[in-house]
């Protein structure tokens, strides 16, 4: 299959997703991240806000802020770029490009304190390869932090794991794929 086939293919399933599912995601990935202890002794993480039945990061984005984990976000701009915003609360945030939530403000966390970043994909293999939405917005600015030790978790629902085609060479590569089990026939 090509990319833009399993594009298609996943983002049908996924826009189908019961609300339970959806909602139930996010519990499921803060425990994750906990189990794993993604989050323990890191000062700043990079991470999605959650839209269009992604796997939720809003209790995820609620722990951090309790921890005072510095929160940083994807915000967009028209030439392909993407930054990391800091917030310090879901008011920090308003309607962006493509109708996700981004920072207000465009002041640019520095690359080099991003301890770990959450990223979203469409589909993912057992490689940690990653298949986005086509904008190449995330293999850009992960090219931007190379040489900073930033490790990058991939977030996933079960049925986002499948065969990928060999990456092209602009494709980064997550250091691990946390997958949101189901328990739904797709």
């Amino acid at each position: 299959m090509t990319k833009k086939e399993i594009r298609k293919r996943i983002l049908d399933i996924r826009k189908n997703l019961d609300k339970k599912i959806v909602e139930s995601s996010g519990r499921k990935l803060l425990e994750e991240l906990m189990k794993n202890k993604i989050t323990e002794n890191v000062k700043s993480i990079f991470i999605y806000v959650s839209a269009k039945n992604e796997v939720s990061t809003y209790d995820t984005i609620r722990y951090l802020f309790e921890r005072d984990i510095k929160v940083c976000v994807p915000k967009t701009y028209s030439d392909g770029r993407m930054d990391a915003v800091e917030i310090e609360s879901f008011g920090d945030l308003e309607e962006g490009r493509f109708g996700l939530l981004e920072p207000v403000s465009s002041e640019v966390f520095p690359l080099k304190d991003i301890d770990v970043a959450i990223v979203p994909g469409v589909a993912f293999d057992l490689n940690g390869n990653r298949i986005g939405y086509g904008g190449g917005f995330y293999d850009r600015f992960f090219e931007r932090c190379s040489g900073h030790d930033m490790k990058k978790i991939g977030t996933a629902y079960d049925f986002q794991i499948t065969e990928l085609p060999e990456p092209e060479k602009s494709d980064i590569k997550m250091d691990r794929v946390l997958t949101i089990k189901t328990d739904c026939f797709y």
